[in-house]
């Protein structure tokens, strides 16, 4: 019984410094807008997820085993999500950008925060970790 534990606390040492090193390859999220917007037209801008090399994430369109990406806005008071668009392709790499659009309202003025939510998949050829749900936030000033 002892040889027995032994050699299992060894291998959950190695699993758990595993997932600790790709977990330190986490992808970086960051987004832009226009600096400036007009009450009651659209506001272009992009969501970039800079994933590391080696791994993936997955498009929003994906189906199969692993988890799609999906980005939406957070409830924001006079914003409405029009659109959200992927690269072509199921496994995206590198830098991914989601070009946007959002709806300001007619009767918003002033200098804005436009939060989404972000959450995806991280994996490469012999992991995939947790699905993870990250916050991205854009200001602009809306005339």
């Amino acid at each position: 019984m002892k040889k027995l534990i032994k050699l299992a606390l060894p291998a959950a040492l190695i699993a758990t410094f595993g997932l600790i090193a790709f977990s330190q390859q986490v992808s970086t999220i960051s987004a832009a807008a226009a600096k400036t917007a007009v009450a009651g037209k659209a506001v272009h801008g992009r969501i970039t997820i800079d994933v590391p090399a080696g791994f993936h994430i997955y498009s929003p369109t994906f189906v199969g085993t692993g988890v799609p990406t999906v980005i939406s806005l957070k409830p924001e008071t006079g914003f409405k999500l029009i659109s959200v668009n992927s690269p072509k392709g199921n496994l995206l790499s590198g830098d991914v950008n989601f070009p946007f659009a959002i709806m300001v309202g007619k009767s918003v003025r002033g200098m804005k925060s436009v939060s989404f939510s972000v959450r995806f998949q991280q994996c490469n050829s012999h992991i995939c970790l947790p699905a993870i749900t990250r916050t991205v936030t854009v200001h602009t000033l809306v005339k």
